[in-house]
């Protein structure tokens, strides 16, 4: 299984359908799997899980539409983002999905904490 690494911070707004467009630069696949982290969303692309992980995911599975957005409006009883302002945030193999205000509250790293990140993951 070769793995995509993801990275980056993107700022945007999921529309009142729940709706968010994915940047290109995170845009690695077509296709997502969602889970729900304590801090957001979590989309994996395909190609980041092993078939265990796919088959255990399978109900979670999000397709981009023909504007480059996933659907996320199912989830809203789990973490609601609709019509709200989220971050993007490209975390390795998966890419994070925020409300602006936990996004201040959990999701700003220190130069130290990037520092030590970075070193985890060999960069």
């Amino acid at each position: 299984m070769e793995s995509n690494i993801l990275c980056g911070t993107y700022e945007t707004k999921a529309d009142s359908s729940g709706r968010v467009v994915i940047p290109s630069h995170l845009r690695k696949e077509r296709v997502f799997y969602v889970t729900f982290e304590d801090k957001g969303l979590d989309l994996y692309p395909t190609n980041n899980l092993s078939d265990d992980r796919l088959e255990k995911l399978a109900d979670s599975r999000v397709a981009l539409d023909g504007q480059n957005r996933v659907n996320l409006s199912q989830y809203s009883h789990i973490y609601d983002i609709v019509g709200k302002s989220i971050f993007l945030l490209g975390i390795g193999s998966s890419i994070n999905i925020m409300t602006a205000e936990d996004y201040q509250k959990y999701g700003i790293l220190d130069e130290s904490q990037v520092r030590s990140l970075m070193d985890e993951l060999g960069i």
